[in-house]
Parts: structure tokens; C-alpha cells; sequence
């Protein structure tokens, strides 16, 4: 094989490799095995366009590997599997675009130090571009794959981009420790730059040891007494759901249930009665009644509708509480359609029940339940960092409830239980996270599991959670301490071709009195 044929399949592979790294797998190492990889194939790429198409196939190899599950959720819904493969490949086409521009930021770099100061910046760029364009898909960033590990800490300075920040930073180091090597091994060469791999090992290990120190912060505290928590999780997949003919046996179960295992807070999951709320004031009714008299706060998911014939994906309080909740950030062609005018001829395609919806405010009155401020995120939400920062303002708690049989047998309810540890950690509040099928979990201000149930199975998830106050950080001054440390590695970067830096020239090593140069 051609050895440029052979570094593309390379490519391929170190950006499939990354997904290992993610749940369910959670093999953190793998992130920098697969990235040190990467940037040491660009590096020793001969011009930028070369090292563009690199970035593109592991951008392929990437996304095609850890959001394949959108193929999952569309030819199960719609019925086609043309379909299905058709928009999951446009969808990763369009995914890896980011790995080009992260090239072409990169493309600046020309020196090793510079390298290991411009590659975390433009990692950081790309990650925020796919959070907030075209109404963003933060799945999968880079720092989730630390979240059971020390560096996850960082996440409470800067979230989760500050993260993957630390782990490109660290990555980028490596592959120039490597490249250093190959240099000293290379019979026409044979030197190694004494500065570049100080530097390397320098940035590489500061982080790690910072990181250990960060991880023993406590940035939030307790507030009043611990409660009890009920997590019921129903299992009914969406055909069994949607179903009117199943509706008064699911909202009979979810009652029985309810009533059979009193708390102090008890999760319905989203939509778990699939309804309008309006169609089923009696039974709501008879929920409160039943909560009151048990001492109890439950959490419903269900579909209101206003006299405007408006839709919203909404969860009321019933019981010993009040407020209600109207998800705000709605998932495209799953609650709405995009550009309807132009995709209207394509609609009959998809067999996805409520996909009308109206968004609720970005910003909404906390519920309460027996006491406890919740901060309540649905589904989907949960992966926008500054919509959860914005949103939590004084909660002591966070919960989502959410419908991951949407997903089927995926990687992605996974995926969705370790972006709900990395909002713990942003914010050191334990979080509940309550699903029809899975993955239903408690996480402590730490992002540590503490209770949870198996996937597909009726089940109820009984557990203790502690209402939190304080902030973190990253709550305090949200996305700048990142955009500081950009920033001042941007400088750095610009300063290392100056004659300040130029006079410190660093040290050859030979072992040949015939040296030729590059």
C-alpha cells in the first residue's frame, strides 16, 4: 500500500479510535492515543491540502463510528432505511467539515511550539462553532471522554470546552515527543531539539498536575436536608407509547407505581403520559391528590397545548410543589422542521408522533419540589452547556427526563448519561436523570454514578440526593476563563517567532559527524 493511502486509512482509524473513548466503552487514554496520532500524521503531511483531506477522513471516521445512531433513529421512524443512510451520510459529510477548518486554523502553526499552542485554541474554535451552528449538535466533544477521570475537574473552571482543551493540549505534546524521536532515529539527521522537547513534556505534565489539585475543589455546598428520589422508569418503546389504545394502561402504571413507592421527589419521564394535558385534567388530578397525600413531588411529562393550538414538550410539578417546564431547545426534524417551506415535499417521509412543537423561553421560573429548586432540562437540552448555565440560576437541582428509546440499541443513551456528568461537574449539583428505557441515573456534584437502572427494563430507581448551593467557576464567569487561556496562547504563539525567543537557540544532539539538514 502506497504510504500515503496507507496515513489516510491511519487517519480513518485514529478518528474511529477516538470514539472508544466515549461511553459506553469509557476509555479515556484512547482520546489521546487517537489525537496524538492524528496530529503527528498532519505534521509529517507535506503541504495543506494533504493535510486537509486528513483532517477530513478522520473527521469521517470519527463521526461515521460515534453518531451512528442518528441512522437508528430515522430509518426506525420513518420506516426506510434508504432513508436512513442517506440523511445519517449527509450527516456525517457535513460533521466532518469542522476537522477542515480545524486544519485550516491550524494551518498558522509552522514551528513545534507553536503547534502546541495554536492546535488546543483552534480545537476549542471548532468545538463552539458545532455547538452553536445551525441550532448546534454538542454531542460528543472531546472533554466528555474524561468524564471519570481527574481532568474532568476542569470542567468546573471552563466546562466541558476547557476540557477538550486539556486533552488536545496534552495530545498535541505527545505527537511532538514523537516527532522528536523519529527525528534522532532519521540516518540523516539524527538531532533532537532540546527546547521543543522540554516544552512538550513541560505543557504535557503542568495540566496533569494541575489537574489533580483541581479535582479536590469543592465549589458548592449543601443546603437543607437530604431527600429521597424515585426515578420510574416505564419502558414502553415509541410504537407501545403513541398508541391510544395502551394510553389508560401506561397512565394506570405510572399512578399504581407512583403511589405503591412514595419519596420525597418522584420523575415521570418525558412525555410518559403521551397526551394533552388538557385531554387528562382528572387524572392529573387525582396524581396531585395522591402526591399531596403522601408528602410527595412528582414530576410529569406530557404535552400541553394553548388556545392558539400551540404544542410544547412540557413536565408539571403535582403534589408537594408547584411550576411547570416548556423544553426550549427543540431537536430538528424530531419536535420541528427546519426550513419547513423548502422540506415540506419530504415530510411524508418521516413517521415521527408531536413533531410540531413550540419552543418554550430560553429562560424560566425554577420548579419546586418539596422545597427543592430543579432545574429542569429535556431530552435533548441537556447537551447545550450555556442553556443549562443560564437556565440553572439558583437550583439546587438538576433533572432531566428524557425518551432514549428514540435511540434504539445505540451508543447514544450512553452518550447522553456522560453529558449529564459533565453538567454535574460544571455546575457541582447532583443531577437525576429520569428516561422511559434508559439510561435512568442519580450523579453527585463529582459526576460520579451513585444509582442507576438497566436499559430496556420497567423498573423504579430508588436513591438519596442532597439539594446544593454555591457555584462553581465555570457558573460564575461561564465561557471566558477559556477564551482568557486562548487567548493568551494565541499571544504566545505570535511572541515565539520574535528575536526575544529567537536568541535562545536550542541545543543539537549528534551522534554522526555527517549531519545533513532538512
Amino acid at each position: 500500500m502506497h504510504h500515503k493511502s496507507l496515513h489516510l486509512l491511519l487517519s480513518f482509524l485514529a478518528g474511529a479510535l477516538l470514539t472508544c473513548a466515549f461511553a459506553p466503552i469509557n476509555y479515556p487514554l484512547a482520546a489521546f492515543v487517537s489525537l496524538c496520532s492524528f496530529f503527528y500524521l498532519l505534521n509529517i503531511a507535506q503541504n495543506l491540502k494533504r493535510k486537509t483531506l486528513l483532517g477530513y477522513v478522520y473527521g469521517i471516521g470519527f463521526f461515521a463510528t460515534s453518531v451512528s445512531w442518528v441512522y437508528v433513529s430515522i430509518s426506525t421512524f420513518s420506516q426506510s432505511s434508504t432513508l436512513g443512510i442517506l440523511l445519517t451520510a449527509l450527516f456525517i459529510i457535513i460533521l466532518s467539515l469542522f476537522f477542515i477548518i480545524f486544519v485550516l486554523l491550524s494551518a498558522i502553526a509552522k514551528t513545534p511550539i507553536q503547534r502546541m499552542l495554536i492546535y488546543p485554541v483552534a480545537w476549542g474554535v471548532i468545538e463552539l462553532a458545532r455547538t452553536k451552528l445551525f441550532t448546534g449538535f454538542p454531542w460528543v466533544l472531546l472533554g466528555y471522554t474524561q468524564t471519570d477521570s481527574f481532568l474532568a475537574s476542569y470542567a468546573s473552571i471552563g466546562g466541558v470546552y476547557l476540557v477538550s482543551f486539556i486533552v488536545c493540549l496534552i495530545s498535541v505534546c505527545l505527537s511532538e515527543i514523537l516527532l522528536q524521536f523519529k527525528q534522532f532515529k532519521n540516518q540523516r539527521i539524527q538531532r533532537i531539539n532540546k527546547t521543543t522537547l522540554i516544552l512538550s513534556i513541560t505543557l504535557a505534565v503542568i495540566p496533569i498536575i494541575a489537574g489533580i489539585f483541581i479535582n479536590k475543589i469543592t465549589w458548592t455546598h449543601p443546603v437543607g436536608k437530604s431527600k429521597t428520589v424515585r426515578i420510574i422508569q416505564g419502558n414502553y418503546v415509541e410504537y407501545q407509547k403513541w398508541d391510544p389504545t395502551r394510553l389508560q394502561h401506561i397512565m394506570r402504571y405510572y399512578y399504581q407505581v407512583t403511589r405503591n413507592n412514595p419519596a420525597d421527589l418522584i420523575f415521570w419521564s418525558e412525555n410518559s403520559i403521551p397526551t394533552f394535558k388538557p385531554y387528562i385534567t382528572s387524572y392529573l388530578k387525582a396524581v396531585d391528590e395522591m402526591a399531596k397525600a403522601q408528602d410527595s413531588a412528582v414530576l410529569v411529562g406530557t404535552v400541553d397545548v394553548n388556545a392558539k393550538s400551540q404544542y410544547f414538550n412540557s413536565a408539571f410539578v403535582y403534589g408537594n410543589g408547584y411550576g411547570h417546564y416548556y423544553k426550549h431547545h427543540l431537536v430538528p426534524f424530531g419536535e420541528y422542521y427546519p426550513f419547513e417551506y423548502l422540506l415540506s415535499p419530504f415530510m411524508q417521509y418521516f413517521n415521527i408522533p408531536m413533531s410540531s412543537f413550540t419552543k418554550g423561553q430560553e429562560i424560566q421560573p425554577l420548579l419546586d419540589m418539596d422545597g427543592v429548586l430543579v432545574a429542569l432540562f429535556i431530552c435533548y437540552e441537556s447537551a447545550y452547556p450555556f442553556e443549562v448555565r443560564a437556565q440553572l440560576q439558583n437550583a439546587h437541582l438538576i433533572a432531566i427526563i428524557s425518551d432514549d428509546a428514540w435511540f434504539g440499541n445505540s451508543l447514544a443513551p450512553w452518550q447522553h448519561a456522560q453529558i449529564a456528568q459533565m453538567r454535574a461537574i460544571e455546575t457541582g449539583r447532583f443531577v437525576v436523570q429520569s428516561t422511559n428505557n434508559g439510561v435512568s441515573l442519580i450523579i453527585n456534584p463529582k459526576g460520579q454514578v451513585i444509582a442507576q437502572l438497566p436499559r430496556n427494563k420497567q423498573s423504579i430507581l430508588s436513591g438519596k440526593i442532597t439539594p446544593m448551593a454555591g457555584q462553581t467557576f465555570w457558573m460564575q464567569y461561564g465561557i471566558y476563563p477559556f477564551v482568557f487561556i486562548s487567548l493568551l496562547f494565541i499571544i504566545l504563539s505570535l511572541l515565539s517567532g520574535s528575536p526575544i525567543f529567537a536568541k535562545a537557540k536550542p541545543e543539537v544532539y549528534t551522534n554522526s559527524t555527517n549531519i545533513q539538514q532538512e
